[in-house]
């Protein structure tokens, strides 16, 4: 029986953008002579708001320019030039249209009165050679020169354009940017008009060094307007762990336990460059997005009243953001925490109304003199890194890593996403393709009847719990899901590459079904292709990247006991497999802490998990789940599902292997005593409400785990599971990314009669790496 009464299975299943980031440079020590409390009598208090942990930097587009990326102004400039290529300057319209005129009067009934070859001439000269070329090109929407319309056709082109450009030019001047960029949007079309957008804002040249004084200064959060990725980059070339959490604007509904996690982030508050849903940049994104998103105004409003903030390239021109300052004056009898900005040529007068209406200090520097910029933080890092005076305690700031360096960021590499949801009785999938540098291609969309639930749950329940399940009573329930699926679809995962990564991105209502079974081909598709899960509910990019150091700093706990300090239930197993695995970290240089049996005490996991900054966390051990809670057991007691995520927040791992039963997800078919909805016989969601989902796998993955590898099974074979983690390690080790690791040991350990590396699910980054080896 395990700890809560219920019965246990008789054994648990045991066990960037540049090649190699530089390390940092020092800040120059001439930057303390530059920045003195006497030019900046604001200054030391900042420092000490910063230290603290206690300050949010407000980062807007002037940080950006430095990279050679545009301002508004030159962004809706060249896109304006997109919307219309070929307006000339009225005196060449006029030009134009005289000659139109005359060759009119003279053949008033030919449609096109020049040959071919003096209409290219003329436009050519009109417009130039590339433009006038771009004009009668063979590509969509260009003018056919054959045609017999296609003199009055470029003619019209060319006026069209001019007018259009002519009254762009007026907003334009007027700094209407939301304005003229929904204008431009609806002429451009969605599509053209943010891959407009993605090309202006490609970085080409490296990134700014001042972005590096932003990495070493130990902010409590940033928030910025700028689509770019500029300061992830950042924080992936100079940081200590790789990509922080960077959710957008739109995602913060998914993200209310942002600030309470206490943890490091970065808001992008205007969206991201690579969701195009999630950018502001018209009117109407403001009114969709911002206007008429509480959750964005409570975050927003929570991190202003939270933390001392600083603005950075930013001319607090945003009418939200003002309405926020002035907003919360007024609630709080202009009591809020303070504010500071460094801005270009603020004189005395400017620097008072500033600090009247908005409470704002200002650290001005001499327009032109945008170098200042630069040495302020810098400085700012410099100081807000020294030892603290006695008795500070900043709490906040990341741990030392001096001697540590982040392993490269992966590539990207080609992969298959397969997204299933669920509405209903239906169940809806899209099949997409990602190649990188490209924007996913759809390859086929439509819906289907979910599987017969009753049969999926009752064939589940048969298989989960015992160890003596052969290959094809799994591949049984594969063929179920397959006979769900529409042919059409079917052929099209056929033709799929065998080997090429998959990701699953589900739905809560579908996340409990093992859809890495489903047939593809005669085999199961996890057998066939690398299968990973995308976290669900939340992106990428809101997750973070935590990337590996070098060396390697790993958690091992094998056979931790079950919760009652006592030799009962006893796993040799699972200690023999951690011991193995310690060993294969140990082989890498990596440091290794392993706890066992009596030292494996809650009080001590949760210390080392919270305060170690490890890279790596094993776990092998009795597992269990309550209710609404998946259970670890230790030596004196348990951790829920739901405190390991708020501990591990701060600092988690970049892998995360939790090797017992049910540490991934409780499948559909387990019965959870009285669980609500446990024997519902219609899909999830549909006759009850959703129930709490078990398993550590979500919370995991939204705590920031880069990598996630649990079981769903209730019994497995104890060899079988030690070979399991043997040979993931060992692929990961010499190289391998996460998702081809994972596939090896999952292969390395099903055959005819036995299948427990079926049991095994990974959620995550596919590309996850734990050494600069080579990778496969």
């Amino acid at each position: 029986m395990s700890p809560s009464g219920k019965r246990k299975p008789s054994r648990r299943p045991s066990s960037s953008k540049r090649a190699q980031p530089s390390p940092a440079a020092p800040v120059a020590a001439e930057v303390e002579q530059d920045l003195t409390a006497s030019d900046f009598p604001d200054l030391p208090a900042l420092v000490h708001y910063v230290r603290q942990g206690r300050c949010a930097l407000f980062v807007g587009a002037g940080l950006s320019v430095g990279a050679g990326l545009p301002t508004w102004r030159q962004l809706m400039e060249r896109i304006v030039l997109a919307v219309t290529p070929f307006a000339v300057a009225p005196k060449a319209l006029e030009q134009l249209d005289a000659f139109a005129a005359a060759t009119t009067r003279a053949q008033p009934d030919v449609m096109n009165p020049l040959a071919q070859r003096d209409i290219l001439k003329l436009f050519t000269r009109v417009l130039g050679p590339v433009r006038g070329r771009e004009l009668f090109s063979d590509q969509s929407g260009s003018i056919d020169i054959h045609d017999g319309t296609a003199y009055r056709d470029a003619i019209t082109r060319v006026r069209r354009d001019t007018a259009i450009a002519q009254e762009l030019s007026t907003l334009l001047a007027a700094g209407k940017f939301p304005e003229l960029a929904g204008y431009c949007r609806d002429l451009l079309g969605r599509r053209r008009f943010h891959d407009q957008v993605r090309h202006e804002l490609r970085l080409d040249g490296d990134i700014p060094d001042v972005h590096q004084a932003i990495v070493k200064t130990p902010y409590a959060c940033i928030v910025t307007t700028n689509f770019d990725s500029l300061l992830e980059d950042a924080y992936a070339l100079w940081g200590s762990r790789g990509v922080p959490k960077a959710p957008t604007g739109a995602e913060l509904a998914q993200l209310g336990t942002l600030l309470f996690d206490d943890a490091f982030f970065i808001l992008k508050a205007h969206g991201d460059l690579d969701d195009e849903s999630s950018i502001i940049f018209t009117s109407e994104d403001y009114r969709r997005i911002i206007h008429s998103n509480p959750a964005f105004q409570a975050m927003l409003t929570g991190i202003l009243l939270r933390h001392a903030v600083l603005f950075v390239g930013y001319s607090l021109s945003d009418p939200n953001f003002r309405l926020l300052l002035d907003s919360q004056l007024t609630i709080f009898n202009e009591q809020v925490p303070p504010r500071y900005a460094l801005m270009e040529s603020v004189g005395e007068a400017e620097r008072e109304i500033l600090w009247r209406t908005a409470k704002l200090r200002v650290f001005s520097y001499e327009k032109g003199q945008h170098e200042v910029v630069g040495r302020f933080l810098r400085a700012l890092a410099s100081r807000a890194g020294d030892p603290p005076a006695s008795g500070a305690s900043p709490e906040s700031r990341p741990p030392a890593a001096a001697a540590r360096t982040i392993l490269a960021r992966p590539s990207p590499a080609r992969c298959f996403e397969l997204a299933i949801g669920g509405s209903g009785h239906r169940i809806a999938i899209e099949l997409r393709e990602e190649v990188p540098g490209t924007l996913p291609r759809p390859i086929w969309s439509g819906g289907s009847q979910w599987p017969a639930w009753p049969e999926l749950r009752h064939g589940l329940k048969a298989v989960l719990s015992r160890v003596d399940v052969e290959l094809s009573d799994l591949s049984a329930i594969g063929a179920h899901l397959q006979r769900s699926m529409p042919d059409d679809l079917l052929r099209h995962l056929d033709q799929m590459p065998p080997e090429t990564p998959v990701m699953l991105s589900l739905a809560p209502q579908t996340d409990t079904v093992p859809w890495e079974w489903l047939i593809v081909e005669g085999s199961p598709l996890c057998l066939r292709n690398p299968v990973v899960r995308r976290p669900t509910g939340i992106t990428d990019k809101a997750r973070g990247l935590r990337l590996a150091s070098r060396p390697l700093r790993a958690l091992v706990v094998g056979d931790a006991g079950a919760g009652n300090g006592s030799d009962v239930a006893r796993l040799p197993g699972a200690a023999k497999e951690a011991r193995y695995v310690a060993q294969l970290l140990r082989e890498r240089d990596a440091t290794v802490t392993s706890l066992e049996r009596e030292e494996a005490v809650y009080a001590r996991l949760v210390s080392e998990v919270m305060e170690g900054d490890y890279d790596i966390i094993h776990f092998a051990g009795h597992a269990w789940f309550e209710r609404s809670d998946a259970l670890l057991y230790l030596w004196d007691g348990s951790v829920s599902s739901s405190e390991l995520a708020s501990i591990l927040n701060r600092r988690p791992p970049t892998l995360l292997v939790l090797n017992s039963h049910y540490t991934a997800f409780a499948p559909c078919g387990v019965v959870l005593d009285d669980r609500p909805g446990a024997e519902t016989t219609g899909p999830p969601g549909v006759d009850r409400p959703l129930p709490p989902p078990l398993g550590f796998m979500g919370l995991a993955s939204r705590s920031g785990v880069g990598a996630f590898v649990g079981c769903f099974g209730g019994a497995v074979r104890d060899d079988s599971a030690a070979q399991f983690s043997i040979e993931f390690y060992t692929q990961l080790l010499a190289g391998s990314r996460f998702a081809d690791a994972l596939y090896s040991a999952r292969k390395a350990t099903t055959n005819v009669n036995d299948t427990t590396g079926l049991y095994y699910s990974g959620s995550g980054y596919p590309e996850t790496v734990l050494s600069s080896g080579s990778v496969r």
